[in-house]
């Protein structure tokens, strides 16, 4: 299934082992020693209210990009029964069986979209995606760029983009990656230059604070830094200053002579609780080099075709990392990511994490770059769950079993997150009873101990019901292959 032209009806679909593991070493460049979250304190049964936070406030306006990875809203124009997602990447035996032993590629997909007229559809889905990206409180797509020969996806994918938002003149902004992990490698260094030169030339071309078109890098000390600099010599040249824009994902190998010529830094790290009070030290320390900070945010990182995940702990991992960008006034945000399901980092609205992490990011994408948390219109209420207990039964068709990373300790909860204009009574109903929790305004959260069935979510205030809402899924005890994606879902948008 390969083919040049999106429009054709098909789109070569991502190479498993493509790119390498996106992993990350901080340790070296910011001691971690002494900043863990206490148990207590994160993973206790019933999480702390959020802490008002009293950012200092900056003259720069925060931006918050999310990181596009491949996974359009469709492949192929087809009905979502019918489509690739649904007959390779979601199957056990799709793909030619790649991921039988692991239960498929992905845990989840996109939401549905109807077939699109041939000539329209590529752009179509597009504009949607841009929309509900724009709804979630992003400012543009920080786009990973895999290879430039004409029958790419990503750099179809770039253009497209780029099109899209110049026909609907959208308020969307755009940054290209060069992923140093991918065949870009084996591409001389005129041809990353000619490309990266052409995106600047775009309107829709993301700027820094100083007002230069953003070029960025994903895992950019896996190339000799006189590579670097001969692409950003070449690209100057042409078009003058530009802001460089590196993503590390070994702080070790990181160039202090290419951290001298950037303007904003970053690394591929924050998929644990343990690291995100690290990051601001690593604020502290890239910012004392003149250079911008860029926080990144996670949701969650769960991949089957590597058999690992971490732990997330619900949305708290996602929470938190927010709750450290605010605290330390970050002017950059890059969400981690918008649509890599094959990391299981995605939050794109999708079917298993539905709006819930969209609107999240939304609540706090506005309190960043107004600096006080925004007014909530309509109440609402979030629930976030697995489907399995990490101690799960599954069947034999699973091959080896899939682990938690790192050392963590698993968790085994549901959350309810609510976000309210004033305090009222929140509850959980399981198969094992109700637990109920009185909170106040703005945002809080509750857990109770994952149980097989159906959970039930309600909003109280003076004995009477306000919302009621159970989830769309159900928790197992047993199922045919191991799934420690999180399920999301919500009442209402809160604003």
């Amino acid at each position: 299934m390969k083919c040049q032209d999106p429009t054709n009806g098909c789109i070569a679909p991502v190479q498993a082992g493509y790119c390498a593991n996106r992993r990350h070493i901080l340790t070296s460049f910011v001691s971690l020693s002494g900043l863990f979250f206490s148990s207590r304190d994160a993973f206790g049964k019933a999480s702390p209210d959020l802490l008002p936070l009293k950012p200092k406030r900056s003259s720069r306006n925060p931006k918050v990009y999310a990181h596009w990875f491949f996974f359009p809203l469709s492949l192929d124009n087809k009905e979502a029964s019918d489509d690739y997602y649904t007959k390779n990447y979601l199957s056990p035996s799709g793909e030619g069986g790649k991921f039988a032993q692991v239960g498929g590629y992905i845990r989840e997909r996109p939401l549905k979209v109807s077939v699109q007229p041939k000539e329209t559809w590529w752009e179509d889905n597009i504009l949607r995606d841009i929309r509900m990206a724009i709804d979630s409180g992003i400012d543009g797509f920080h786009i990973d760029i895999l290879d430039l020969l004409p029958s790419d996806h990503s750099l179809a994918l770039y253009r497209s983009t780029a099109d899209v938002i110049r026909k609907n003149n959208l308020q969307f902004s755009l940054i290209p990656c060069i992923d140093c992990t991918s065949s870009l490698s084996s591409v001389t260094t005129n041809e990353i230059a000619d490309f990266l030169i052409e995106a600047c030339e775009r309107d829709c071309i993301a700027k820094s604070s100083k007002g230069f078109p953003i070029v960025s890098g994903f895992c950019v000390e896996k190339w000799d830094s006189k590579r670097w600099e001969e692409i950003l010599r070449r690209v100057t040249e042409k078009i003058g200053e530009i802001s460089f824009f590196p993503i590390f994902l070994d702080l070790k190998k990181a160039d202090n002579g290419l951290l001298a010529k950037s303007d904003i830094a970053s690394i591929w790290s924050g998929d644990m609780l343990a690291e995100v009070p690290g990051m601001a030290s690593a604020a502290e320390a890239v910012r004392k080099l003149g250079v911008e900070w860029c926080e990144p945010v996670w949701a969650q990182d769960f991949r089957p075709k590597d058999k690992w995940y971490t732990e997330a702990h619900n949305s708290l991992l996602f929470r938190k990392n927010w709750e450290q960008a605010i605290s330390i006034n970050a002017t950059v945000v890059l969400i981690l990511t918008w649509n890599d399901y094959s990391e299981g980092s995605e939050i794109r609205p999708s079917t298993g994490i539905q709006s819930s992490y969209a609107d999240i990011c939304a609540y706090y994408s506005r309190w960043l770059k107004s600096g006080s948390p925004p007014e909530i219109k309509r109440e609402a209420i979030y629930y976030f769950h697995r489907i399995q207990k990490d101690t799960a039964e599954y069947g034999s068709d699973q091959g080896a079993r899939i682990t938690l990373r790192d050392g963590e300790s698993v968790s085994n909860e549901i959350e309810l997150v609510s976000i309210l204009s004033r305090p009222g009574t929140i509850s959980i109903s399981t198969s094992s009873g109700t637990v109920s929790r009185a909170v106040g305004g703005g945002v809080s959260a509750m857990t109770v101990p994952l149980a097989p069935g159906r959970p039930t979510f309600r909003l109280k205030r003076n004995g009477v019901v306000l919302i009621e809402l159970q989830s769309d899924f159900v928790i197992q005890s047993a199922s045919p292959f191991q799934d420690f994606l999180y399920r999301g879902g919500g009442s209402a948008r809160w604003l």
